[in-house]
């Protein structure tokens, strides 16, 4: 067993106060009345503009949909972990640790890849306009399934026995890892964020740097194209 351990819970007895917890509860409760608020608007403009309905739209409209996601339940799940208060004691131990670990660490890996997913349907909507993944919606789809299935079997399949309990540290919570078998938890964590984080942030990345020289291109051959005319015309002129 490799296991990480930084503390443990205190007891009925024992007191615990993070500091600036109020601020802490009340900042993260606006932020979750935000996403909901936000991607809820963004859900009924998508639900009433029939235009918005393509490949580029669905990407997202799954985006929004995983957004709600999290803010109206990982988001409060995390808030229910910094309130003190004996009748929540059950959110920084067993089920409910797994609950809160899982439900954020699910959608903030499906939210990434999305992102990262719509990146790249962007770049080939602009670079390759006449491709299935730029255009046809199914395509769209499937690859949007997968992410969904992906972020949240691996989380709770790979995760979910892993969380053992909430460790109190002065300015975190955080759940400690109890990895099966001999891997050591570095190569566990970073075999978890090199094919999902790392993965996701450098498609973003290279998206968004294709697209920008294909704009910068396009821009070239345009400007290109008006001086020629011009002096064609000028030509003509004499």
């Amino acid at each position: 067993m490799a296991e990480i351990t930084g503390g443990e819970l205190p007891s009925d007895d024992d007191t615990y106060t993070m500091p600036y917890e109020w601020v802490y509860t009340a900042s993260l409760g606006l932020l979750c009345i935000a996403i909901i608020t936000g991607n809820i608007l963004v859900l009924l403009t998508f639900s009433k503009d029939k235009s918005l309905r393509n490949s580029t739209g669905l990407m997202i409209m799954s985006l929004a949909i995983c957004d709600l996601i999290t803010g109206a339940v990982a988001v409060p799940s995390v808030v229910l972990t910094l309130i003190d208060l004996p009748a929540l004691r059950f959110m920084r131990e067993g089920i409910g640790c797994h609950f809160s670990g899982v439900s954020t660490l699910s959608t903030c890996t499906c939210s990434l890849l999305l992102l990262a997913l719509v990146s790249i349907q962007r770049f080939f909507l602009i670079t390759r306009p006449h491709c299935a993944f730029a255009t046809d919606k199914r395509v769209c789809g499937g690859a949007i399934a997968l992410v969904y299935l992906y972020s949240f079997s691996l989380s709770f399949v790979a995760l979910a026995p892993a969380i053992s309990g909430y460790v109190l540290h002065p300015w975190s919570i955080t759940c400690t890892l109890d990895i099966p078998g001999d891997m050591p938890v570095e190569v566990f964590t970073g075999i978890y964020v090199g094919f999902t984080w790392i993965f996701a942030g450098v498609s973003i990345c290279l998206a968004q740097v294709g697209i920008l020289r294909e704009v910068c291109r396009r821009t070239q051959t345009s400007s290109s194209r008006r001086r020629s005319r011009q002096l064609q015309e000028k030509r003509r002129t004499y």
